[in-house]
């Protein structure tokens, strides 16, 4: 089947085959005035000088298509091609679940480990790419967002409009539209409500690492604008991006043509500023549900007012009941073992109801090897986020 002819599927995990692939990008910001060798050791160095040296040479490294030099110099409005043979991390094997599916949208119940979209070191082991090859299910606008290693209730709309409108209510409030998630947390959460404003700023745009920080309005001070809730929200397109160039009128195709200039103009200044720009408003609410005392670990209702990444998991640090093995943001002296990480758990965390788990689930990067980390980073091409 198709299925087997892409994917293996072993010891609970799902690895797709290793395949060559082609990574596509366009010229960020930051990249505008570097050498394209520069540019690459930089970003990427997850090789040598000397291998990229040989990959550029080799035309494995191009620039619009066109064969190019190291020391050609970005521009704005360029595309950069690297052609890697790819080997992807492996994700858990859970089940994709329909929850929903109607004429204007579907609810997804997404597993741990998956991420959304392709990104990284995954690209077949995405959400969006499973939904194509398992329910042939194409065409979707994410409404909102989950981490990779965040399980629960995603929803797609089947058009941009539609799209919109729930991401205006999500951020709203409105119509009944509230986002909840289940986080297990490190140590005794106190009774009550508590509530986190530090501001979240990206520390490295590289790394993609963000940190909390306290430049920015407190909640009680006066009310969140929808400007801070809404920020970096992008305007539905005018025209339907799934209709070929070719079938365009020549309306569509002007109008086509002035909104890309734009995104590009915005995706220039967002990369620019990306690592000086101000700390983003973010508040999120945490509500005690129990405390298991034999492993010294809460359960906890968390409520996210904005939707800043990596929001709740760098709240909870900063409140200092960071979440249980989070890789990132979590105490370093949980699951250092990667048999520990993969063990499964006797104990099964009860959800309060519909929402999104931000529970305890093991990392299927932490089963491989360091040398097998190293090889599989190194695959990670242009595909790094930022």
């Amino acid at each position: 089947s198709l299925m087997e002819d892409e994917y293996i599927f072993q010891d609970g995990f799902r690895l797709a085959r290793p395949y060559v692939h082609e990574f596509e990008v366009q010229v960020k910001g930051r990249w505008i005035g570097q050498s394209v060798l520069d540019m690459f050791c930089t970003e990427f160095p997850f090789y040598s000088r000397d291998v990229y040296i040989q990959k550029i040479e080799r035309s494995w490294i191009t620039v619009d298509g066109q064969a190019t030099t190291r020391d050609t110099i970005l521009r704005n409005g360029q595309r950069v091609h690297h052609i890697i043979h790819r080997h992807e991390a492996p994700v858990l094997d859970v089940p994709i679940t329909v929850v929903c599916q109607t004429k204007e949208y579907i609810a997804v119940n997404k597993p741990s480990s998956l991420p959304v979209h392709a990104t990284g070191r995954y690209r077949k082991n995405s959400l969006l790419w499973l939904l194509q090859r398992e329910h042939n299910i194409t065409n979707l606008f994410p409404v909102h967002r989950l981490d990779r290693l965040t399980s629960g209730m995603l929803v797609f709309a089947r058009n941009e409009s539609t799209a919109a409108a729930i991401a205006q209510n999500l951020a709203e409030g409105s119509n009944g539209c509230k986002k909840t998630y289940v986080a297990r947390v490190v140590g005794r959460f106190p009774l009550g409500d508590q509530t986190c404003n530090k501001a979240i700023k990206r520390a490295d745009p590289v790394l993609n690492q963000y940190v909390c920080v306290d430049s920015a309005p407190i909640m009680g001070q006066g009310p969140i604008s929808q400007e801070s809730m809404t920020a970096g929200n992008r305007a539905p397109s005018t025209v339907d991006r799934r209709k070929k160039k070719k079938d365009m009128t020549a309306e569509e195709k002007q109008l086509w043509h002035a909104e890309r200039a734009a995104r590009r103009e915005r995706n220039i200044q967002c990369s620019q500023r990306s690592a000086t720009s101000p700390a983003k408003f973010a508040s999120t609410t945490f509500r005690l549900l129990f405390h298991d005392q034999t492993c010294d670990e809460s359960v906890v209702l968390c409520f996210p007012k904005t939707g800043r990444t990596h929001q709740i998991r760098l709240h909870l640090q900063a409140l200092g009941y960071p979440i249980a093995n989070d890789p990132h943001y979590g105490p370093l002296r949980r699951h250092n073992d990667a048999a520990e990480a993969l063990a499964p758990k006797g104990r099964r965390t009860p959800s309060p109801g519909p929402g999104h788990s931000l529970t305890a689930a093991p990392d299927p990067e932490r089963a491989l090897s360091p040398k097998r980390r190293r090889l599989d980073s190194e695959e990670a091409g242009l595909a790094t986020p930022g």
